[in-house]
C-alpha cells in the first residue's frame, strides 16, 4: 500500500520513502535502470552459452560435411605442436553424439553461472577453458584430446563447490540441483573408459573447484531491496533513504511492518 505524506503518495519497492518530486523522479529512474540491468543480465545468461554452443555445432557440421579431420587440433600432451589444442580442444568434437552430450549441460550450467554469478562468469569460463587444456597438455596420456567436456566438468564443480564455500541459500540450492542433474558425471573423472579423456574431466573439475574458492566472495546474495541502491542512498539523504517518514514524525524502516 502507498504511504500518504503531505501531498505525495509514495509507493513500495526501493523508492518507498518520503521525498520531494525531483528526488522521487530520480529514484524512479534508478528503479528503471536496475530493472534494465536485470533484463540485460538474463539476456547475457541466455545468449552467451547459446552462442558458444551454436559455434560448436557449426564447426562440427562443416567438419562432417567437408571431412576436414579437425581432430588433429586437439591437445596432444607435451608436444609443442599440441599447444594449439589448448585453444581449439573445446571447439572440436568426434561426432554429433559427442557434441550432443555436451550441449545441454553447457547451456544449463552456462546459464546458471552467467545469471547468478554475473561479475565473475566470463573469468570463470575462461579460466576453465584454458586451465583445463593447459593441464591436459602438461599431464595427460599421449593422444589427441578433444571436446568441451572439460568445461562441462569445470562448471559442474564450480557451481557445486560454490554452494559449499558460500553457504548462502541460493548457492546451496544451485549446488543441489547440479547434483541432481549431473551427480552421475563423477564417474567420468576416473580412468574407466580408455576412449574417453578422463584427464580433461578431472582437470576441468580441479580448475572449477579452485575458481569456486577464489571467487567465493564475489556476487553475494542481496538480503534487502535497498542493497540495490548506491551506498549512502540519495545524495543529501544520509541514511534517511532507508526509512518511511510518517506524518506524526515517526520513521519506519521500509522493509518492516508497523
Amino acid at each position: 500500500m502507498p504511504v500518504l505524506a503531505g501531498n505525495y503518495a509514495i509507493g513500495g519497492g526501493s523508492c518507498h520513502r518520503i521525498i520531494n518530486p525531483g528526488r522521487y523522479s530520480n529514484c524512479r529512474r534508478q528503479q528503471r535502470l536496475i530493472s534494465m540491468a536485470k533484463t540485460n543480465r538474463f539476456q547475457r545468461a541466455v545468449s552467451i552459452p547459446l552462442g558458444f554452443v551454436s559455434i560448436l555445432w557449426i564447426i562440427l557440421g562443416v567438419n562432417e560435411l567437408l571431412h576436414l579431420g579437425l581432430s588433429r587440433f586437439g591437445v596432444y600432451p607435451r608436444v609443442t605442436e599440441g599447444l594449439i589444442g589448448i585453444l581449439t580442444m573445446p571447439l572440436v568434437h568426434a561426432d554429433f553424439a559427442h557434441l550432443f552430450s555436451n550441449s545441454f549441460p553447457l547451456l544449463v550450467l552456462g546459464f546458471a553461472v552467467y545469471l547468478f554469478y554475473p561479475s565473475i562468469a566470463t573469468r570463470v569460463m575462461l579460466l576453465i577453458y584454458f586451465g583445463s587444456g593447459a593441464l591436459v597438455w602438461a599431464a595427460a596420456r599421449p593422444s589427441f584430446h578433444i571436446g568441451a567436456s572439460g568445461i562441462v566438468y569445470g562448471l559442474i564443480a564450480f557451481v557445486f563447490f560454490s554452494g559449499i564455500f558460500r553457504k548462502d541459500v541460493r548457492s546451496v540450492i544451485l549446488a543441489l540441483i547440479t547434483v541432481f542433474l549431473y551427480g552421475g558425471a563423477i564417474v567420468g573423472i576416473f580412468p574407466v573408459n580408455p576412449g574417453v579423456s578422463w584427464e580433461g574431466h578431472l582437470y576441468g573439475s580441479l580448475v572449477g573447484i579452485v575458481c569456486s574458492w577464489a571467487f567465493r566472495k564475489s556476487d553475494p546474495v542481496k538480503k534487502y531491496d535497498w542493497e540495490d541502491e548506491p551506498p549512502g542512498g540519495t545524495p543529501g539523504d544520509d541514511d534517511d533513504w532507508r526509512y518511511v517518514h510518517l506524518p506524526d514524525g515517526t520513521r519506519i524502516l521500509k522493509n518492516s511492518r508497523k
